[in-house]
């Protein structure tokens, strides 16, 4: 599992509550993310060990283009 913690800035470290949001997003592209984390901060994925390198690449530049657009 790969996970991403999701807050408003570094120094508070204040829930930035998007995990919904961005899970959405990823899905309607083809991405299957997991929404969670006890404030709605943190983003997962759970690649299978059978992935290659072009199916991680595509899944990094998804989400990547999904938190450029939500944050």
């Amino acid at each position: 599992m790969v996970a991403v913690e999701l807050v408003e800035d570094a120094a508070s470290r204040s829930p930035a509550p998007l995990a919904r949001k961005i899970s959405d997003a990823c899905v309607s592209r083809g991405l299957l993310v997991y929404p969670g984390g006890h404030y709605g901060n943190v983003v997962a994925m759970l690649p299978p060990l059978i992935a290659s390198n072009e199916q991680l690449t595509t899944a990094v530049r998804v989400l990547g283009e999904v938190m450029d657009e939500i944050l």
